[in-house]
């Protein structure tokens, strides 16, 4: 009987101990949702900040509708991408890590990362191929909405935070996709050639 009260008092002691050193495990609301989709929410929610604040915030500052001049929009493109470049190194894989669970989740979401400064440049780097796909696919859209309707629809007067922050979204998810292969590729040969020398 003591040696079960004894089990007993030392799961509960895990218990708290291991919620104590990660409150975020703590069951509630946003711990009953899926990682995926919380990561998946928090990277559109900062892209469409980044069109919010960079693309509508810096047009007023350039005397508002600046979708026709080339020049004006070649530097909202780059601020954006400077903006997203630090966002993301600073904040949002920073907060992906918080969320992180033992399964290491967050892995999934982020290009690199690991708090160095380099990881700064890194992920600026990335974040120009980033916008630049996904300027050029807004600019596609425009051109489509215009040739068949006549005007460029809701691209007319430049693009809003909720599609550049889905379509920056998708750009995003797709690239962190193809390095996700080729590391699982490459880990899965290191693996292959390792057991095949063992078994020489």
């Amino acid at each position: 009987m003591k040696k079960k009260d004894k089990l007993e008092k030392d799961e509960s002691l895990k218990e708290e101990s291991s919620s104590q050193i990660n409150p975020y495990a703590k069951q509630g609301f946003l711990s009953r949702i899926p990682y995926s989709v919380k990561a998946i929410f928090l990277k559109w929610w900062f892209f469409g900040c980044g069109c919010f604040f960079v693309i509508w915030g810096l047009s007023l500052f350039f005397g508002g509708d600046n979708s026709t001049n080339p020049g004006v929009s070649m530097i909202l493109a780059i601020v954006l991408a400077l903006f997203n470049g630090v966002v993301t190194d600073m904040m949002v894989n920073n907060i992906l890590e918080l969320m992180d669970t033992d399964q290491r989740e967050s892995q999934w979401f982020k290009m690199f990362h690991n708090g160095k400064i380099y990881s700064l440049f890194i992920n600026l780097a990335y974040s120009f191929v980033v916008t630049f796909c996904a300027v050029m696919s807004i600019e596609l859209i425009a051109y489509i909405c215009d040739i068949n309707f006549g005007n460029a629809g809701p691209f007319e007067n430049g693009v809003e935070p909720i599609l550049c922050g889905i379509i920056c979204l998708f750009y995003d998810l797709l690239f962190i996709g193809i390095k996700d292969l080729i590391v699982y590729l490459l880990r899965k040969k290191k693996n292959q050639n390792k057991e095949g020398n063992q078994n020489v």
